[in-house]
């Protein structure tokens, strides 16, 4: 199987090293993608240049308003954030379902030891901070678009995901839903750009998100000269035994980890197991997860026994356990232990409509899958494993999924994505928003 030749040099054989070779495009999408390609590497590399969220919003803007969008900037709190909309009246009459499509601008810091400089084009990709999350699934989506100019869609671009999350799409549909120059959309599913594949694009299609427990011990001792044992009472030791029960296999949840194509590291509290044939066919919860952020103490020499440690760790948790239950199993051994604990639940597990029993979904969830099997030739397993996004906003408004680029590389140092995969995710949304079309078109003639 081969790909569509580019301008861009994109090799038109798939390396021998992929799991999975990507299907040969259409004769629409070989045309268009052939014609399109240079654009998309040129504005992906020019947004991972910029050097503030409100640049990238101006960029974005102009593409949508060139694509026929009305479009609307939006500043909260000094936060920029995009909304943008077209054809959303006329869905009925062009036979179209709603789509929104929930993307971000922001990126986490740069950090050091860059091989190239932010947004170089070399070796077949696209090198920079955000390239894989996430503006490059955003080019992917606009791609989409010129492909789909008749399509029903909304889209929110927010300004602020990666930190607090609170002056972006959250803001942006309050916004909307009191708006007098914006209807709030009837929208009848919503497409999340944040990178959730592993082996190729496509592999995983993420359909919810587990629950995150911020947890913050404090053990407090006796303080002192290291050569006088009897005189001290160490909080470190303290820690470190209520750390090892906490992390002990199966301490707080009797969940095996479900779902991803990795192996687990030896200090896992739980191990990872691989999934039967029933499994690949229905969503399963990746379970608990518990890793430890940060260990400290007081002390500012090295013979001198802290007065006090403090650990932080984060759980992650599936719909096995509750966080109140947490908090509850957690207390049993703080005061076991005579340690402090202090706790922020930062969100409880939550999933698309549709998929509350994890075994069934909207009719557009599976024109979303068949897109894929159709671009990568096989169906990809549907999960709620990895990082939150912005769809703990939206999950009770209307079905969702997430679908981008691969997550391997997202935040780290030479971040890139290449031509091959952008072209993939491109043809992707592609085929889905046309599947939809195609699908409600098929239902009104039977």
């Amino acid at each position: 199987m081969t790909h569509c030749e580019m301008k861009t040099g994109l090799p038109t054989d798939a390396p021998e090293n992929k799991s999975c070779f990507y299907k040969a495009l259409s004769s629409k999408e070989n045309q268009n993608v052939r014609m399109d390609m240079y654009s998309t590497v040129k504005l992906l590399s020019e947004l991972v240049s910029s050097t503030s969220v409100g640049q990238t919003i101006e960029c974005l803007s102009e593409k949508f308003l060139e694509l026929g969008f009305a479009v609307k900037k939006l500043n909260f709190n000094g936060t920029e954030n995009l909304y943008a909309c077209k054809n959303l009246e006329r869905a009925s009459e062009l036979g179209n379902k709603t789509i929104m499509y929930l993307g971000h601008a922001d990126v986490v810091p740069l950090g050091e030891g860059w091989t190239f400089e932010q947004g170089t084009v070399v070796d077949g990709a696209v090198w920079g901070r955000g390239t894989v999350d996430m503006k490059g699934s955003i080019v992917c989506f606009l791609d989409a678009l010129r492909l789909n100019p008749d399509a029903s869609v909304a889209v929110i671009i927010s300004g602020d995901e990666e930190g607090s999350a609170e002056f972006g799409t959250p803001m942006v549909i309050d916004w909307l839903k009191q708006s007098t120059e914006f209807a709030f959309p009837k929208i009848d599913f919503v497409l999340i750009g944040e990178p959730t594949s592993y082996r190729y694009i496509g592999d995983c299609v993420k359909v919810g998100g587990r629950g995150s427990l911020n947890v913050t011990l404090k053990a407090n001792g006796i303080a002192g000269h290291v050569a006088y044992p009897q005189f001290l009472k160490n909080p470190i030791y303290q820690m470190i035994r209520l750390v090892n029960e906490i992390t002990a296999p199966c301490a707080l949840s009797k969940s095996e980890y479900i779902g991803l194509p990795t192996d687990a590291p030896e200090n896992k509290a739980c191990v990872y197991r691989e999934l039967s044939p029933q499994e690949t066919q229905n969503v399963r919860w990746d379970m608990y997860n518990l890793e430890i952020t940060s260990f400290e103490s007081n002390s500012g020499a090295v013979n001198v026994v802290p007065g006090m440690a403090r650990c932080r760790f984060n759980i992650r948790f599936g719909n096995d356990v509750s966080g109140a239950d947490l908090i509850v199993m957690i207390d049993s051994f703080t005061r076991k232990h005579g340690i402090q604990a202090e706790y922020d639940l930062a969100c409880q597990p939550f999933c698309s409509l549709g998929f509350e029993d994890l075994r069934s979904g909207s009719a557009v969830m599976h024109t979303l899958l068949n897109s894929v099997e159709s671009v990568t030739g096989k169906t990809p397993q549907v999960i709620t494993g990895g990082a939150n996004s912005d769809a703990k906003f939206i999950y009770k408004i209307a079905p969702f999924a997430e679908l981008g680029l691969k997550v391997d590389l997202a935040h780290k140092c030479d971040e890139h994505v290449s031509f091959e995969d952008l072209t993939a995710l491109t043809c992707i949304y592609d085929r889905f928003i046309e599947g939809l079309r195609s699908e409600l078109r098929k239902n009104k003639t039977q």
